[in-house]
């Protein structure tokens, strides 16, 4: 993985993993379960703008049952492994040195 110092783009791609812990009172059934990472800028423009937000990158994994009756969740404690690819065209962080 390359580690970039914010001041140049980044020259590979990143990978994001994790874990989802789900923790069940009692056996139950779902469909399926999303882990998702989402990058979002939140800019304060001044005057009558305000606050604008927008969604800069958004990546998600499903996770399906292996037959039609879902995914049997135990009770007690149950973790799923996530990982994502975070593309190089997406930069990780951004600097800036000066703001017009």
């Amino acid at each position: 993985m390359h580690h970039s110092t914010g001041t140049e783009p980044p020259t590979e791609d990143t990978l994001v993993s994790g874990y989802l812990e789900v923790t069940m009172k009692e056996r139950r059934r779902c469909q399926a379960m999303s882990v998702g990472v989402q990058s979002v800028c939140k800019l304060n423009m001044g005057g009558d703008r305000g606050w604008e937000i927008d969604g800069i990158f958004e990546r998600g994994v499903e996770i399906l049952g292996g037959d039609s009756e879902g995914i049997w969740l135990e009770k007690g404690v149950q973790t799923y492994v996530h990982c994502f690819a975070s593309l190089k065209v997406v930069s990780n962080s951004h600097y800036y040195s000066q703001l017009h």
